[in-house]
């Protein structure tokens, strides 16, 4: 069996402009990601490996076409067995439609219920004083006690397990990575819990939207 992670919206509440926004949003993901893997085309898929990692969450393909036949789909199986690596699939469903379907009559499926979509603009975002948090922004010369909590925080949160023997091993591609500037990582550390406390009326950090700011 393999992964399938989805985020759906309802077609119908959608226009052209909505799709669009949609489109922007899925090319920017995958051109930040392709920054750091390794990029694998076949016909029908462009899989994104991480070159050090076989962890699931950081190696996924994205389609190219909505309707891959059988052997396109072979294809996309044979290059995620060729590196070792569980096939997974990231994209926004309103984007190609039908071709959930596809996958999941080909063995896929889906890693749970489809995420939704959320924005904040510049002038929509509003702080929210929280003295209990505090966020340690990670530099590369970090000592590796920090590192491999960050690195187990991470993992945790897509639900694995996050181990000290595996993040020692991501250590240094970590490290390369924080180097060349190509991520910006920050570990958040809750302090005192029952300190915690909102502005009235509560304000958001952020906004779900349905579609591009000003849509109808």
């Amino acid at each position: 069996m393999t992964d399938l992670d989805r985020v759906d919206l309802d077609r119908a509440d959608l226009n052209h402009a909505d799709l669009d926004w949609l489109a922007k949003v899925s090319a920017a993901d995958v051109a930040a990601t392709a920054r750091t893997r390794r990029v694998v085309d076949t016909p029908a898929f462009r899989l994104l490996l991480d070159p050090q990692d076989d962890f699931g969450g950081v190696n996924w393909a994205t389609p190219l076409n909505a309707e891959p036949n059988e052997v396109e789909t072979k294809a996309l199986l044979d290059a995620f067995a060729a590196y070792a690596r569980t096939p997974r699939l990231e994209f926004l469903a309103d984007c190609w439609p039908g071709l959930s379907e596809r996958l999941e009559r080909a063995g896929f499926y889906s890693e749970g219920e489809p995420q939704e979509i959320m924005l904040v603009t510049p002038d929509e975002f509003r702080a929210v004083p929280c003295p209990a948090v505090k966020v340690q922004f990670l530099s590369p010369d970090d000592p590796d006690e920090t590192v491999t909590a960050y690195l187990q925080t991470q993992t945790a949160g897509f639900g694995y397990g996050g181990s000290e023997a595996r993040a020692a091993e991501q250590i240094t591609g970590w490290r390369e990575q924080l180097r060349a500037g190509r991520w910006a990582e920050a570990l958040p550390a809750l302090l005192e819990l029952h300190s915690i406390q909102l502005p009235s009326p509560p304000t958001p950090a952020y906004e779900e939207q349905r579609g591009p700011p000003g849509a109808d």
